[in-house]
């Protein structure tokens, strides 16, 4: 039965109370209209069927790997469209333009460890309650040395296009570098600068220099002279055109050399020497390899070595020039960098630009000045010479006819003032009406 929740009296507290009465009555006459048997249908406590428990589907798939490890498989796994069986025979033929570079670069971020393979290869239950990561692993581990044939199909798609990439711009440097060297009139310029430089410090303790450090160079356009945006750099490049010197031909015979200045040294032979690493290492590895491996890469392998060759010898040409250059300009070889020379010079050329452009622009400004006050004096003549002559002026600071026009006709002027409008006409009054009266 279902339960009427009330607040039970205390027994304590019944007597001389009204349900000590009650009871009297419920014991002299107890209710005969109640219908217990309706009420029992009615009230009953139905009867809740116990809940059946649904039970979860147990996943028949067995996982060995971790979590992590086998979602980040799952994922990388997902770009192929291929089976795990047909992934693996593509890297067991070597086919690395149907993989791709940078799937065969995604490999090696998910190759299983030697525990992760022992423990696939001492799999002995059904293949196929394996999950898949599992079982891509299962069908890997088949492959005969997988990590080798993976890092020498990465080598074939990486090694020509770098050895492109970088064969350029070390040749950009030592070209640059060579013109450096051989350049006369960056020996012109220097010489230049320095006779400069001991005329501006005569008498101080810089004077009397035999030579100056190449940093000395940006020196040229921090130096400022009396006038307002007037430097040294700007008064060495005038003096050199207006003398008409061929101290600055160095700047076109350098080109721009923006790009090269960007270029590092100490990069570029770190990109080579990870090169060679690699090489070294695959060719390491080859040699426990079977005969059909071995038999794929043997073209490869002697190709590479004959660029990487190239390249290194390459690098030891930028060693010399670096050793040359040092020499030449007086620098400490052992802190000495090919790329910052190259940097000093580019500088250079971008502000002996700079500065023609500003000089040319100043010019301009000081001719229109020119121009100005010599019209100014000419009209101070011109007034100067009207008032002097009993000419009385219209208005002051208008301008005068040219010096040409000042003996024409006076007729011919006025005419001319009315038709540009700088003359009013006085209408005179109409003369009165007579009137005739009879």
């Amino acid at each position: 039965m279902k339960h009427l929740n009330w607040s039970k009296v205390n027994g304590n507290v019944l007597s001389n109370s009204m349900w000590q009465d009650v009871h009297k009555d419920l014991l002299e006459s107890p209710p005969k209209s109640i219908n217990f048997s309706q009420i029992e249908e009615l009230f009953c406590q139905a009867s809740k069927a116990p809940p059946q428990k649904t039970e979860k589907k147990k996943s028949t798939e067995i996982t060995l790997l971790d979590p992590k490890r086998s979602l980040n498989v799952n994922i990388f796994m997902k770009q192929f469209k291929q089976s795990h069986t047909e992934v693996a025979a593509l890297i067991r033929d070597c086919k690395s333009l149907d993989i791709g570079t940078e799937r065969l670069r995604g490999f090696l971020r998910i190759l299983p460890e030697d525990e992760e393979v022992n423990m696939i290869r001492d799999f002995n239950d059904d293949v196929e309650k394996l999950g898949s990561a599992e079982r891509f692993y299962l069908e890997l581990v088949k492959v005969p040395h997988y990590q080798v044939r993976l890092q020498g199909m990465i080598q074939m798609e990486e090694v020509k296009p770098a050895v492109e990439e970088l064969k350029p711009q070390i040749s950009m440097i030592l070209k640059v570098s060579d013109q450096i060297l051989s350049n006369e009139s960056i020996r012109d310029f220097f010489a230049y600068i320095l006779t400069l430089g001991n005329f501006i410090n005569m008498g101080s303790y810089a004077g009397n220099a035999l030579g100056f450090r190449l940093n000395t160079v940006s020196k040229l356009w921090e130096t400022r002279g009396n006038r307002p945006g007037l430097t040294l750099m700007h008064y060495v490049v005038q003096t050199v055109q207006d003398e008409e010197l061929e101290i600055l031909d160095f700047t076109k015979t350098l080109g721009d050399l923006s790009k090269v200045a960007r270029l590092s040294v100490d990069g570029l032979t770190g990109e080579v020497t990870a090169l060679r690493g690699d090489h070294t290492r695959l060719c390491k590895s080859l040699e426990n390899a079977p005969d059909d491996v071995n038999e794929h890469f043997k073209d490869f392998i002697a190709t590479s070595d004959g660029l990487l060759k190239d390249l290194e010898q390459s690098l030891k040409e930028v060693e010399r020039s670096r050793v040359k250059l040092a020499q030449y300009f007086c620098e400490d070889e052992s802190k000495f960098k090919v790329e910052e020379c190259i940097g000093i010079f580019n500088t250079l050329c971008q502000k002996v630009a700079d500065a023609t452009k500003d000089n040319e622009a100043r010019k301009k400004r000081e001719e229109r000045k020119r121009r100005m006050e010599a019209e100014r004096k000419r009209v101070e003549e011109e007034r100067a010479k009207a008032e002097a002559a009993g000419v009385t002026l219209r208005k002051k600071g208008a301008p005068l006819p040219p010096p040409s026009d000042s003996g024409g006709c006076v007729i011919d002027r006025l005419l001319a003032d009315i038709r540009k409008g700088d003359f009013k006409l006085r209408k005179n009054p109409a003369p009165p009406i007579q009137t005739v009266t009879g």
